[in-house]
């Protein structure tokens, strides 16, 4: 398997027209890349939020006039947590005699709320708020040893139980996704791509040609409140790792089940209701 920075893995060779981006974790690289162009070396890490809502901002108004997809993923609050110098000490997050570190973690997270809002200002502007789908999600739960909370889940970030796994999730359609409604309904990001496919009117069997089986599902009667809808996602499989503690797998579904992962292989039953 090619390594994951490799010039084969790069966004702009998965289908992406235009890219700006680091090409791992914001704790392992140090270059800001637009295709395969270095365009800032070393990059500062407290700028990394701003710098990536300005493109974000930028490429909506260069395509204000034609359908469009951003994938926007910020590195915002992982760690090395360095607030930018116009946050520093805004969010007085933790009281007061808290540890610079601590409040480091509330004026990150501070400040990548307000550059959200500044993307939804923008479709505002451009006057695409109303037609187009926003999704704020995460990519897991919160690590050992940081200062976010997974409660009143059990695990975190590197497990397969659900205080790893689950997390916020929200989605904005006006007009079309009612405002104010939560759901309980079991999805996970690999739902995104049929949903959104179905909601743009994308057949996906027709533009796959020989890529890999989609494993997500549409849910979108689901999010919309389509009454007599039923839910089509029933249960999802999580697993990480391969030896030691990290070595586990979860069913989730009307129930969970977890199982710690030995080193032959193995199969998981599914969950009992």
């Amino acid at each position: 398997m090619a390594p994951r920075d490799s010039e084969p893995l790069r966004p702009h060779r998965q289908g992406f027209d235009s890219t700006y981006y680091i090409n791992k974790s914001n704790n392992q690289s140090k270059t800001i890349w637009r295709g395969d162009k270095a365009v800032e070396k070393p990059f500062d890490n407290r700028l990394l939020t701003e710098q990536f809502t300005t493109e974000a901002v930028r490429f909506i108004q260069s395509n204000k006039n034609k359908p469009f997809f951003l994938y926007l993923p910020f590195t915002a609050p992982h760690f090395p947590v360095q607030s930018h110098p116009d946050w520093k000490g805004k969010s007085a997050f933790g009281g007061e005699g808290i540890k610079a570190r601590i409040r480091d973690y509330g004026d990150v997270v501070e400040e990548l709320d307000h550059r959200i809002g500044d993307i939804l200002k923008s479709l505002k502007t451009e006057k695409l708020d109303q037609n187009t789908i926003v999704i704020f999600t995460s990519d897991n739960g919160p690590q050992g040893g940081q200062l976010a909370q997974e409660k009143p889940y059990r695990g975190k970030k590197w497990s397969a139980l659900e205080g790893g796994t689950r997390v916020p999730c929200i989605i904005r359609w006006p007009g079309t996704i009612p405002a104010g409604k939560e759901s309980n309904q079991l999805i996970g990001a690999i739902d995104f791509l049929p949903t959104l496919s179905h909601a743009c009117d994308i057949d996906l069997k027709a533009v796959s040609n020989n890529s890999p089986v989609i494993d997500g599902v549409n849910v979108l009667d689901s999010l919309i409140g389509k009454a007599g809808a039923s839910h089509p996602r029933k249960d999802l499989l999580y697993w990480h790792g391969k030896t030691g503690f990290h070595a586990s797998a979860s069913a989730i579904g009307n129930s969970s089940s977890t199982a710690r992962v030995p080193s032959s292989p193995m199969t998981l039953a599914p969950a009992s209701s």
